[in-house]
């Protein structure tokens, strides 16, 4: 029996939009050995088995490349009992294993599929969620030996619930970081608008004010005119 797993692995970046794509991996009954000491998970399906199964399974690689360009070995934090991986839920009943209670976590190597596709623009991006559909149709009418684990049904789920919601707000939800900036509060323009305006000069015409200027000094001279007669 084959157990097919999956999940999410961002890039290791430091950017505020971290990128990332899907990776898939398969968990097989049948035991590897490897050269000691190996941290490479001995009941994973690798790399060469990997691209034979995906190919039976329908998966066509993106620009008539082969399955092989897109498999590159990915670590796991497993749960880990003397120096060996614990078997998932699902394997751990082909297998009639008892899994113990205690255990420790350890890194493993696993050989994983990228999940792309070809884009219109040009370069790739993530198929995981056509993917998903095809493998969860394929193991829901047994139409191969494979069983889909917990994690895969996890994202399958989630994708299921994100397409309902972008079908039925009508939109494409996109994320984008941008710096606002500070505005000017209302009330305090208001304030100074309202300064303005009172210390503006009652009398807007400069002429008007050099002409009462002069009238002053016309009648200040005519009086002591007079007074002198």
């Amino acid at each position: 029996m084959q157990i097919l797993h999956g999940t999410w692995i961002p890039e290791a970046d430091d950017t505020f939009t971290q990128n990332g794509a899907f990776y898939l991996w398969v968990e097989t009954t049948e035991q590897h050995r490897f050269r000691q000491p190996s941290q490479r998970h001995p009941h994973q399906l690798v790399a060469t088995d990997l691209a034979e199964l995906l190919t039976q399974l329908g998966i066509q690689p993106p620009n008539y490349r082969k399955l092989a360009d897109f498999i590159s070995p990915q670590y796991f934090l497993l749960p880990t009992v003397d120096n060996q991986p614990l078997p998932s839920l699902e394997l751990s009943r082909y297998l009639e294993l008892e899994l113990p209670e205690s255990f420790e976590l350890q890194y493993w190597q696993i050989d994983c599929y990228k999940t792309v596709a070809a884009a219109k623009t040009g370069g790739y991006v993530n198929s995981v969620v056509s993917l998903l559909n095809d493998l969860h149709f394929l193991a829901l009418h047994n139409l191969a030996e494979i069983q889909l684990g917990t994690d895969l049904l996890f994202w399958f789920h989630y994708t299921q619930a994100l397409k309902r919601i972008i079908y039925r707000d009508q939109y494409i939800p996109a994320l984008k970081y941008r710096q606002l900036e500070p505005t000017a509060d209302p009330q305090k323009s208001q304030t100074k608008t309202r300064s303005k305006k009172t210390n503006r000069n009652p009398n807007p015409n400069p002429n008007q004010n050099q002409n009462q200027a002069k009238g002053s000094r016309f009648n200040s001279l005519h009086t002591s005119q007079f007074d002198n007669f």
